[in-house]
């Protein structure tokens, strides 16, 4: 019989150990995120185990989200690409469902989105995370891209950008991020939920900066789990892209990965042939599908954030967004951004 507990932070150290003991696991299972969305938003978290005779055989990190006069959903995990249900490979993820969604049920939870890499690379349309496989070399890496692509860094190389890695410019990456993030429409993260990342993840995170002279111009937050580079957060100035900085900066965090035995580099999130996605391929990633499922815990139906991403209410917000002059945004944006998983 599985029983679904909720695992403390005494015992976050049981929980980090079934996490990096699980090949399908990502730097978004481990437990201290449970602390940065409790600290930097307030919000009510529950670090679920399921154990069948004691032995802890599936965890589920899940963040609530109460909406402002709606239902409180439960997502695995909020503002990060793909979580879900790590598990052994015995157990079926139906009834470990079954058995957490009695759990929150119990909390008022109205139901719960799982984020889940796809186990087919075969798709069309919807979105998608790109992955580049790295050899050990990072002149085999080079030799291996379109020339265009080698173009385009050597077209940076020659206008002498600076490149600084290091946490101490998580300022200079929130600069460059919250312009971009006002100039897309879409509401900024509070500045303490980058803070919370550095603090709690002090050996796996790092930033990637690029300034001309005192001017940042791209900057990319960093994420190292096992043999894996991934960056959830990037940005660059508009007004220097016809100088290429975005290519020298993929190209550095690339080399990095050869140079320390890395695997793989994530590029993130993104929909189907859009700009973004068309920029990641250009590199070589390929696309691993990205499934939300939301599972409503009665009997009003719930849609997946995945559809409402571009939905009509999206456009009318990032619209908004844009007209609102960048000062407020800094401040009304993080109490915005809380509610957007």
């Amino acid at each position: 019989m599985i029983v679904i507990q909720e695992i403390t932070k005494n015992d976050s150290s049981r929980w980090d150990s079934f996490v990096y003991s699980q090949d399908e696991s990502d730097y978004s299972h481990l437990y201290d995120w449970k602390s940065i969305y409790e600290e930097s938003y307030a919000l009510k978290t529950f670090y679920l185990g399921a154990f069948d005779d004691h032995n802890l055989i599936a965890v589920l990190p899940t963040v609530l989200i109460k909406y402002p006069f709606g239902k409180k959903v439960a997502y695995s995990l909020p503002y990060l690409n793909y979580c879900g249900i790590l598990k052994t490979g015995l157990y079926d993820k139906g009834s470990l469902l079954l058995a957490v969604s009695e759990f929150l049920k119990v909390q008022d939870v109205h139901g719960i989105e799982l984020r889940n890499l796809a186990a087919t690379d075969c798709l069309t349309e919807g979105i998608c995370t790109l992955k580049l496989s790295l050899p050990n070399d990072e002149e085999v890496l080079w030799n291996g891209f379109n020339p265009k692509v080698r173009n385009q860094i050597r077209k940076a190389q020659k206008h002498e950008f600076d490149i600084k890695w290091g946490t101490d410019y998580l300022d200079s990456f929130y600069k460059i991020y919250a312009k971009n993030m006002h100039l897309l429409g879409t509401p900024v993260h509070s500045i303490k939920f980058f803070e919370k990342i550095i603090e709690k993840f002090t050996a796996q995170t790092d930033l990637l900066t690029v300034f001309k002279g005192n001017t940042v111009v791209a900057s990319m937050f960093v994420m190292k789990y096992k043999k894996s580079l991934s960056d959830p957060w990037a940005s660059s100035l508009k007004e220097y892209l016809e100088y290429n900085p975005n290519m020298l900066m993929y190209w550095e965090v690339l080399k990095f990965g050869c140079q320390n035995n890395f695997d793989e580099f994530d590029f993130g999130r993104s929909r189907i042939n859009a700009g973004t996605y068309r920029f990641k391929a250009q590199w070589g990633a390929k696309p691993t599908p990205l499934v939300y499922e939301f599972y409503s815990f009665d009997e009003k139906k719930g849609k997946s954030s995945s559809s409402t991403y571009r939905g009509k209410k999206a456009e009318i917000l990032s619209s908004f967004w844009k007209h609102i002059p960048y000062k407020i945004t800094l401040w009304l944006g993080p109490k915005t951004r809380k509610y957007i998983p």
